[in-house]
């Protein structure tokens, strides 16, 4: 069991929740937004079963 951050994104969407990001520059910025990144969270077993699993909220109530 792991769990993995990836930068959250609305590629795609019509209509965007924030603001928009301007090109170069980091987006980052120093450290990590609480809302600019979304836990994934990926478990396997010894026979191959894979779950994985978008976390709403860093709490372990998510599930």
């Amino acid at each position: 069991m792991d769990e993995t951050l990836f930068r959250y994104s609305e590629k795609g969407s019509r209509k965007l929740s924030h603001t928009k990001h301007n090109r170069g520059g980091d987006k980052a910025g120093r450290g990590r937004a609480k809302g600019d990144w979304v836990a994934v969270i990926v478990a396997r077993d010894r026979q191959d079963n894979t779950f994985d699993k978008c976390l709403d909220s860093s709490t372990g109530e998510a599930f």
